[in-house]
């Protein structure tokens, strides 16, 4: 066999223009497809949100009827006592019987960084008979400039409903 003679076979694999137009086309789709990324980012995290919040609203209800006593969720960053801030977090917390009406937690949550929560009141309870103190509002809103036609407006009734609708509440 001569050495010097070429190979019948193909060459398999890339050229190097090959995998630098692959890169290229990677390159420019990443760059359309990464914002519309972070707004999808930015939705199931508040959807997330959201819905753990009406989960511990239903839970705070339904721990009333339970119970038979007082239960509710209200704002608190450190998890043993109430607050005004809900970015901090929330607790879910019964009140004590009889001579000790101290506040006893039941779930302590923390809100996401990513998202904000505002609204009329800072304490939802619920008695006995699983209805609220007063009806409520809440806008559950991503933090900063970025997507805020993405937020959520939980209404809280005084039957102890809770209810999330698009968009901000009305004043």
């Amino acid at each position: 066999m001569n050495p010097r003679r070429a190979s019948t076979q193909p060459v398999r694999g890339y050229t190097l223009v090959e995998l630098v137009i692959t890169v290229a086309i990677l390159a420019i789709l990443a760059t359309i497809a990464v914002p519309s990324f972070a707004r999808v980012i930015a939705s199931n995290s508040l959807a997330s949100g959201v819905n753990e919040f009406i989960a511990a609203v239903n839970l705070a209800r339904t721990e009333a009827i339970r119970r038979g006593s007082t239960v509710g969720v209200c704002a608190s960053s450190n998890g043993t006592s109430c607050e005004s801030d809900w970015d901090g977090g929330y607790l879910v917390y019964s009140t004590g019987t009889g001579m000790s009406p101290a506040v006893i937690p039941i779930r302590v949550g923390k809100m996401s960084t990513r998202n904000t929560l505002v609204g009329n009141f800072d304490n939802i309870t619920f008695n006995s008979r699983g209805f609220g103190s007063s009806d409520g509002k809440l806008t559950y809103k991503p933090a900063g400039e970025k997507y805020q036609e993405l937020q959520r407006c939980l209404y809280v009734s005084v039957t102890g409903s809770v209810t999330s609708k698009e968009g901000a509440c009305p004043p």
